[in-house]
């Protein structure tokens, strides 16, 4: 004698995964106060020009890619490390190619020569070397 009837297992088993599905990609990626957070705690608020950029390759799947660019600093909202307009630094960035079904962060965008944008940034390991602090935003 079964006690639960056969549709009703089947039921909840497709309710579950239906559950996971929808649970899983809003999981993956950051909530945003967590980049207002970090873009707080970056040492360094520049705007700059991007004087040279890779070209963009092709990144493996499930490899992660380091891009340097280098730039010239514009104009300094908020400075630790001492920068001033004129500075001419390294800012290395980094691309994820995600694989089917992979999930994860937003990637930082991929600049090019001449784009003039807002960074937020930390201090690297060499002097006039820099890391994006704010991940994909």
């Amino acid at each position: 004698m079964k006690l639960i009837p056969e549709f009703v297992f089947r039921s909840s088993r497709l309710l579950c995964l239906l559950l996971l599905a929808l649970v899983f990609p809003v999981q993956a990626e950051l909530p945003p106060f967590v980049y207002e957070q970090m873009k707080r705690d970056a040492s360094d608020v520049v705007v700059v020009q991007i004087l040279q950029a890779p070209k963009a390759g092709n990144a493996e799947q499930g490899k992660r890619q380091r891009i340097v660019y280098e730039a010239k600093v514009l104009r300094v909202t908020r400075s630790k490390s001492r920068l001033k307009a004129g500075d001419a630094i390294v800012i290395q960035s980094h691309y994820y190619r995600f694989g089917p079904g992979e999930v994860g962060p937003s990637n930082p965008r991929r600049l090019k020569k001449n784009d003039i944008v807002l960074a937020y940034l930390g201090k690297g390991n060499k002097a006039g070397e820099f890391r994006i602090a704010a991940g994909g935003h």
